[in-house]
């Protein structure tokens, strides 16, 4: 989808905003007091915001090449421009896990856009898939997906808050019979009309 990602201008904000919509993550700050690492150059392993980073930077790298307008960086004859990308891609890091020489051998090379192995996001290893679909891909097997469905529907159509805290037994159930029935939303949607007016 080039539109969502060609209006959400940075990686780390692409995988946010996708992270919070299909995977139902909620980035809220740290309960105080707490003490932080300083920061000197990868905020997904130090400094204040590592809470943070340590979920985005894994769910960023899918989203580098996606560059404005639609444009897609590092295929064809398209370069980047290393004015834009100098400071955002540093080499040994979370978000760009390639050293500098890869880097020095070709610019282009920070633009890497899967996980490396034993590198994990909502608790998976990606299988090397490229991109966006690598992001899928690691939110379908985790089970983010289906959860965060299961629990949208139910407060969209029940206005009924599922959380893990109180309600673990009944989401997890809705969310193995959501997946055995094909994740037809329709079906979960009827269902859950049809028990709200028993009281469920």
């Amino acid at each position: 989808m080039l539109g969502p990602n060609s209006a959400w201008p940075r990686p780390r904000v692409r995988a946010a905003r996708w992270l919070e919509s299909v995977g139902c993550d909620a980035f809220s700050p740290p309960e105080t007091p707490i003490t932080f690492t300083p920061y000197r150059r990868d905020p997904g392993s130090e400094g204040m915001c590592i809470q943070w980073h340590t979920r985005l930077d894994p769910a960023a790298i899918s989203f580098k090449r996606i560059y404005d307008s639609g444009k897609i960086a590092g295929l064809g004859r398209w370069r980047i421009d290393e004015r834009k990308f100098s400071n955002r891609m540093i080499s040994d890091t979370i978000m760009t896990p390639i050293s500098q020489a890869d880097i020095d051998a070709d610019p282009n090379n920070r633009l890497s856009d899967f996980m490396p192995p034993g590198q994990l996001l909502l608790r998976e290893e990606g299988d090397g898939t490229i991109g966006p679909r690598g992001f899928a891909k690691v939110l379908m097997k985790s089970g983010a997906f289906d959860r965060c469905a299961v629990k949208r529907a139910y407060k969209r159509f029940a206005g009924i808050d599922l959380n893990v805290a109180n309600d673990q037994e009944k989401l997890e159930k809705e969310v193995k019979n959501f997946v055995q029935n094909n994740r037809n939303m329709k079906d979960l949607i009827k269902k859950i009309v049809l028990d709200s007016t028993k009281g469920f």
